[in-house]
Order: C-alpha cells, then sequence, then structure tokens
C-alpha cells in the first residue's frame, strides 16, 4: 500500500475541509497531534472554530469568539489548552475530551471533562466525566456530569456525584494548574 499511487497524491491538510483559519492563527502538527494555535495578540475571532481533530490552543490572556458568521457553535475543538484564557462565546462551546480553560462563559458549555477556574453558562454545562471548576453558573438551565467538583455552583444540579471543593484539595482530586490558579 505504501507504494500506491493513491498513497504518493495524497498532501498534508492544513486545515479540514471547510474550515477557515483565522487570520494570524496558526495550523501545527506535534507527532500525530494537530494543533491550532491563536497567538497572544488576537483578541477576537467573528468566525467560529470547528477544528474536531484538532487542540486549539489559545496564548492570550481573553479571547471572544462571535461574529454573523457563528449560528451553534462558536467552538467545536478535541481539545482546548487555555489555562490562562478569559473565553467568551455568545453561542456553545464543544469540546470532544478536555476543555481547559481560566473562565469560560457561552451559551453551553460541553466537554468530556472541564477545567475551569469560573465555568458560567445561560442554558447548561455538561461534562461526560469530570467538572472541576472553582465556580458554576447556570442561568436557565443545569448542570450535567459524573461528578462535580466545584467550591460554589448556581443552577439546577444533576451530576452524579458532588465532591465539595476542600474534600477534591486533599485527595488531590484538583489538577496543580488550577490549585494556584487565581
Amino acid at each position: 500500500m505504501a507504494g500506491d499511487v493513491f498513497y504518493k497524491e495524497i498532501k498534508p491538510v492544513v486545515a479540514p475541509r471547510g474550515a477557515i483559519v483565522p487570520p494570524g492563527c496558526v495550523v501545527e502538527k506535534a507527532g500525530t497531534a494537530a494543533i491550532l494555535r491563536v497567538p497572544a495578540g488576537i483578541t477576537h475571532i467573528a468566525t467560529p472554530l470547528i477544528f474536531a481533530a484538532f487542540t486549539l490552543v489559545i496564548e492570550g490572556p481573553e479571547l471572544t469568539v462571535d461574529g454573523p458568521a457563528i449560528v451553534d457553535a462558536a467552538i467545536n475543538v478535541r481539545n482546548l489548552d487555555a489555562p490562562n484564557t478569559i473565553l467568551r462565546l455568545p453561542r456553545q462551546i464543544e469540546v470532544i475530551d478536555l476543555l481547559r480553560v481560566r473562565d469560560v462563559r457561552a451559551l453551553m458549555v460541553r466537554a468530556g471533562r472541564i477545567e475551569a477556574r469560573t465555568v458560567e453558562a445561560e442554558r447548561s454545562v455538561r461534562a461526560r466525566a469530570d467538572l472541576i471548576a472553582r465556580t458554576v453558573r447556570v442561568h436557565h438551565g443545569a448542570l450535567r456530569a459524573a461528578r462535580l467538583i466545584a467550591e460554589a455552583s448556581q443552577g439546577e444540579n444533576r451530576a452524579g456525584a458532588t465532591i465539595p471543593w476542600a474534600v477534591a484539595l486533599t485527595q488531590g482530586l484538583v489538577p496543580d494548574w488550577l490549585r494556584t490558579a487565581g
């Protein structure tokens, strides 16, 4: 198969078909992982970031993803790594695996696992596994997670289990980066 003409003509994909890489952002490969990097100087993106197989790395202290081209999800990625970023979206954010962000505010927040200082949503917050945050606020809906670890939460709690922040700290359930996050 490796010598087949079909395989020789395949060219590396810079971005997923139909996805728009915002000006100033960089697409990289790290081993087998595809990364979309948003440099620190970018504070606003007006197009949706739909890169389902990518890790989104946000380097700046804040980012707003909002514009007329965004209909449903403002962000849809495999992982999101932004432990020093305040992220604002008027629509939903969907992360397949790990959402790691300092603060996030969106219409809906969904991820496999959420690690944040503050999570705020108008309608719902959902984590397939753990939701670990100092503060979780859902204004008009529920928060759902297999396990909620929080110092404070507001909204209907439909988590499978809830562990107080102080207990989680003593049991080593809070990630190191989040223990020291202001």
